[in-house]
C-alpha cells in the first residue's frame, strides 16, 4: 500500500510547534469520534475538543474525506470503514487476538463447516475472524463484515447479552424506523438465547444457510461478541448444527480469555452463566 502525503499546502512558512499542535488536535478527533462521547454537531465536537467550531469542522471534514470518519443518522460522528480497517489490522497482530484466529479455525475445521468471530464495535457487530470451509458449497463472508443484529444468529447471540436500549441502537442501524417493533418482536428468540446459551437461525438470514451461534461476553471486561457456524441447510442439518453448540460452547470461553487476557484459575464461570446472571441482574 502507498501512502501520499502532503505535509502541508499553504504557502507560507508554518512553525513546528504550530504543526505539531494541529497534528495533536487531528489526534484527538480521531480519538473523539472512535469513543463513546456524543457529539452530533461541529459545536458539539469543538466542546469536547477544545477548539473552535472552525477548527472542529476543518479537522472532522479531512477525517471524512480519507473515509476515518462519518456520521450517523442522527448526526453522530462515528468511526469510517477506513478507521475500522486499521484497528482490524492492528488487532490482527496483537498475540491473543492471533489466539482467537485460530480457535475460530479449530472450531470450522472440527465441525467442518465455516466459523466466525463477531465482536460489538461502538454501534456495530463487525466480523473479526474467519474461518471459510473447505466445500466448495459455503457461506461466505469476510473479515470486516457489519452483521445485521435482528437476523443473524451471531447478532441475536451478541443481543442477547445487552439491555433493551442498547439492543434498539444497534437494530436501529439497519432499520431506524421499526428498531422497537423489531426488538418486541425478538424478544422471546433472545429470552431463548439466554435460557439455551445459544441462538438459531434457519435461513432468514440468507436463504439456503443454516446457522448456531453462542455468545462471548465477559462483564468485567465489557467485552460482548459471538462465535458461529454456518453452512448450506442441505449439507448442515439440524443434527449437524445441534452438535456443533457444545464446541462452540467450549471455544466461546477461551475466546474470552484470550481477547481480555484473563486465563482464570480455579471455578470459570462460563459463558451460558454469565449471560443468565446478566439477564438476572437487569430484571432484578
Amino acid at each position: 500500500m502507498q501512502f501520499n502525503v502532503r505535509m502541508s499546502e499553504v504557502d507560507v512558512p508554518v512553525s513546528q510547534t504550530a504543526e505539531l499542535t494541529y497534528l495533536g488536535r487531528l489526534l484527538d478527533a480521531l480519538e473523539m469520534v472512535s469513543t463513546e462521547i456524543p457529539a452530533s454537531s461541529y459545536r458539539d465536537a469543538a466542546a469536547v475538543l477544545g477548539v473552535p467550531p472552525s477548527t472542529a469542522h476543518r479537522l472532522l471534514s479531512l477525517l471524512s474525506e480519507r473515509g476515518y470518519c462519518e456520521r450517523d443518522d442522527g448526526g453522530r460522528f462515528r468511526p469510517g470503514s477506513r478507521l475500522y480497517g486499521i484497528a482490524m489490522r492492528a488487532l490482527d497482530q496483537l498475540p491473543q487476538w492471533q489466539g482467537a484466529k485460530r480457535v475460530v479455525y479449530d472450531v470450522g475445521v472440527t465441525t467442518g463447516e465455516s466459523a466466525s468471530f463477531g465482536v460489538l464495535i461502538g454501534r456495530e457487530i463487525v466480523l473479526t475472524a474467519r474461518h471459510n470451509s473447505a466445500h466448495a458449497l459455503t457461506a461466505v463472508a469476510n473479515v470486516g463484515d457489519i452483521l445485521p443484529p435482528h437476523t443473524s444468529a451471531l447478532g441475536k447471540a451478541v443481543l442477547a447479552c445487552l439491555p433493551d436500549e442498547q439492543r434498539r441502537a444497534l437494530i436501529a442501524r439497519f432499520a431506524p424506523e421499526t428498531a422497537s417493533e423489531i426488538l418486541g418482536s425478538l424478544q422471546g428468540e433472545l429470552d431463548a438465547v439466554t435460557a439455551t446459551g445459544y441462538s438459531i437461525d434457519e435461513e432468514i438470514f440468507s436463504p439456503g444457510v443454516r446457522c448456531r451461534a453462542v455468545p462471548v461476553f465477559d462483564p468485567q471486561s465489557g467485552f460482548v461478541g459471538g462465535l458461529s457456524v454456518s453452512g448450506p441447510a442441505v449439507r448442515f442439518t439440524v443434527e449437524l448444527a445441534d452438535e456443533a453448540i457444545p464446541v462452540m460452547r467450549k471455544a466461546a470461553d477461551g475466546l474470552v480469555a484470550l481477547v481480555t487476557r484473563q486465563w482464570r484459575t480455579g471455578k470459570t464461570e462460563t459463558t451460558s452463566e454469565r449471560i443468565k446472571r446478566r439477564s438476572y441482574d437487569r430484571h432484578a
